[in-house]
């Protein structure tokens, strides 16, 4: 049989909820058990976590609490998907604004292109690291599809003239995108050398 009994615990800074004790009867009480008519009070594990951690870090010499400067938070990953998305972003804009000043692609679609590229290779996440290299070729034709809407030089119907500009780009460009891909592909194995 078990008695149920509520005690009502004094009220205090930390706790001043009533309790509902539950233990066995009188007779048959283990060992080790609140007798009957006794306050109890729960201590739950955060607190004691944290006092636990504050006591560590009072023992400690003040120097030791300190983070040292070689503890620099990590860097954010990406993944493929998000790698994709944070070299198409930049790379398409550029291309638009270089598309709309000049005709074709220039030297700030270029430049962005090649600093996004090795970019994307520094934050891509390593089991993904296979993408790297597969992403800056596909932004550069994409962003030369991009750039063809805004540009007026071709004529004819909206899938050849896009076939037709990002062909003359890749021509006319190929010195953007090899640099873009081998920049990028050197920085995955400098990666790899350093972890």
């Amino acid at each position: 049989m078990v008695n149920a009994e509520v005690v009502n615990a004094e009220p205090d800074a930390t706790d001043a909820r009533l309790r509902v004790m539950t233990h066995p009867a009188p007779d048959t009480r283990r060992r080790g058990s609140a007798p009957v008519g006794t306050k109890t009070r729960r201590v739950s594990a955060p607190r004691q976590v944290i006092a636990t951690d504050a006591r560590q870090r009072a023992r400690q010499p003040p120097a030791a609490r300190r983070p040292t400067p070689t503890q620099a938070a990590p860097l954010p990953e990406l993944t493929a998907t998000g790698a994709a998305v944070a070299a198409t972003v930049p790379v398409g804009l550029a291309a638009i604004l270089d598309a709309a000043i000049s005709p074709g692609l220039g030297v700030l679609f270029g430049f962005v292109f090649i600093l996004s590229s090795v970019f994307v290779a520094v934050l891509i996440r390593w089991r993904d690291s296979w993408a790297a290299v597969a992403i800056p070729p596909l932004v550069f034709v994409a962003a030369a599809g991009i750039a063809s809407q805004v540009a007026s030089g071709s004529d004819g119907d909206w899938v050849s003239r896009t076939s037709t500009d990002i062909a003359a780009a890749v021509l006319d460009h190929p010195i953007y995108l090899l640099s873009g891909t081998v920049l990028a592909a050197v920085a995955i194995r400098c990666r790899a050398r350093l972890e």
